[in-house]
């Protein structure tokens, strides 16, 4: 038996889950981004050392754990990082993309190669290939999803987000993308609503900031409320992050966290 000293001692699995139930399972003041478990944020999150610990007190290296609503992986990684067999469902597409990639090693120099050529390329192309991105942009969508779009992201925001979306969909290696996607994905799902107009998409239901400005100090959204001294005007005024900057930022926590997920790990089946 490999089960977690705490609650081993021969005891039964009944005594020892309710000696888990009834412990401090309190974890405010730990570290929770270790590993990969901060490669994407996701709502109603729970610490990485709450599934820990039952997982090494319930079970033994080489046990599987279910996790039949996975969310964003968090008791999967735990599992693969104590020895165990992971096995995962969600009906979320997003939250298998982020387990998957969270639970997928990749060859490090080749990931930090194909991220800076994605990089460089779409700064090149909002750059020097402008109009092809807006003329893509204004073909990709119906007019409900384009109208959609529109309301959340600033014109140029746009523009760098699908220079940034074209070179991460031209790169073969599946893995890869799929980290690329997921850096993508964070860049704009943060709970201070990161590159998008949106201001707390921490809720499920976010609401668009009424104040707006670029990273010069330009009025994006709100013209008619800037300066307004209301505290709920003032409360939603945000500054626009670019979106490449964000990306490239994301990407290199992203890059130094994927350095934990080793090879001889299990992989989950998911």
């Amino acid at each position: 038996m490999q089960f977690d000293a705490e609650y081993h001692d021969g005891a039964s699995y009944r005594e020892r889950l309710v000696q888990l139930l009834s412990s401090d399972l309190d974890f405010h003041s730990y570290d929770t981004s270790y590993a990969s478990h901060d490669f994407h944020p996701f709502p109603a999150k729970f610490p990485p050392q709450l599934p820990k610990k039952f997982i090494l007190g319930l079970t033994e290296v080489n046990d599987v754990v279910l996790d039949p609503m996975m969310g964003s992986g968090t008791t999967i990684v735990e599992a693969i990082l104590n020895g165990r067999h992971a096995k995962g469902f969600d009906i979320d597409l997003l939250a298998r993309l982020i387990t998957t990639v969270k639970t997928t090693p990749l060859d490090a120099d080749r990931l930090h190669e194909t991220a800076q050529h994605v990089v460089a390329e779409a700064t090149r192309k909002v750059t020097n290939g402008r109009p092809k991105l807006i003329e893509t942009l204004n073909s990709m969508w119906d007019s409900k999803t384009r109208k959609f779009v529109h309301y959340w992201f600033a014109p140029e925001t746009q523009i760098e987000l699908m220079a940034l979306l074209t070179e991460i969909h031209a790169v073969s290696d599946v893995p890869i993308r799929a980290f690329l996607e997921l850096v993508f994905s964070a860049c704009i799902i943060t709970k201070s609503g990161g590159v998008s107009l949106a201001f707390d998409l921490a809720h499920t239901r976010p609401h668009r900031a009424k104040v707006v400005y670029s990273q010069t100090g330009d009025i994006v959204l709100g013209e008619e409320l800037a300066g307004s001294d209301t505290p709920s005007v003032q409360f939603l005024t945000k500054t626009l992050r670019p979106a490449i900057l964000e990306f490239k930022k994301r990407l290199h926590q992203n890059l130094i966290s994927s350095q934990e997920l080793r090879p001889d790990l299990p992989r989950p089946d998911l």
